[in-house]
């Protein structure tokens, strides 16, 4: 068992603490004290840990700065070998503070921060036997902008029978056209939609957007 530990000191030599238990939590010792100087960010006083589905971890430190725009910095930082060591991850990463970690369904590592929410472009692990769904491709919509009509080109996953919908930017359906198996296009009369941007996508995912000018 890990438990990440804060220092509130708040002196020059801040640093959050790991520590570990081998016996189900009945007794502690610290296993490592995190360095600010690695993880570039001062009175490094907070540490959130992550376990992911395949036994990775994942520490999101906070240390507080007293400036602007939130007064905390952060960093994020991965370890391969159950704790022992730790690497800095901040490739894209804007260093803010970090209030939650979690791991989304998609294999994607989220980081909740005062400055807004952050998330890895892939998922951080691959679990066995599960392959990445086939992408359904994006739809081909012209003339674009439109007057009257709009012709929305099908191809691949996406030409297949169900439904194809146009909503507002709003999310309200404002169009709905029946789909046959293997129609590779259709056209959508809008000359009653008001001037704007509209999405439109089928059951089986492909989506685009198309704006109306009046």
């Amino acid at each position: 068992m890990l438990a990440g530990v804060e220092d509130r000191t708040l002196d020059r030599d801040s640093s959050a603490m790991l520590y570990r238990s081998e016996d189900g939590g009945a007794s502690w010792a610290r296993a490592l004290r995190f360095s600010p100087s690695q993880f570039g960010v001062g009175n490094l006083t907070t540490v959130r840990l992550l376990v992911t589905p395949d036994g990775g971890l994942w520490a999101g430190l906070t240390g507080e700065r007293g400036g602007p725009p939130d007064g905390y910095e952060g960093a994020l930082a991965r370890s391969t070998d159950g704790g022992e060591t730790w690497e800095p991850v901040n490739g894209g990463y804007a260093m803010h503070g970090i209030q939650q970690l979690i791991v989304a369904l998609d294999g994607r590592l989220g980081a909740a921060t005062g400055e807004g929410v952050w998330r890895t472009t892939g998922p951080v692990y691959a679990v066995a036997g599960e392959a990445p769904p086939e992408p359904v491709g994006r739809l081909e919509v012209f003339p674009n902008p439109a007057v009257d009509t709009v012709t929305v080109r099908l191809g691949g996953a996406s030409a297949a029978a169900g439904r194809l919908v146009v909503t507002d930017v709003r999310g309200r359906v404002v169009r709905t056209v029946t789909l046959g198996a293997g129609v590779q296009s259709v056209t959508v009369d809008v000359s009653g939609l008001a001037a704007g941007v509209y999405g439109v996508r089928t059951e089986a995912g492909a989506s685009s957007r198309f704006t109306v000018a009046r």
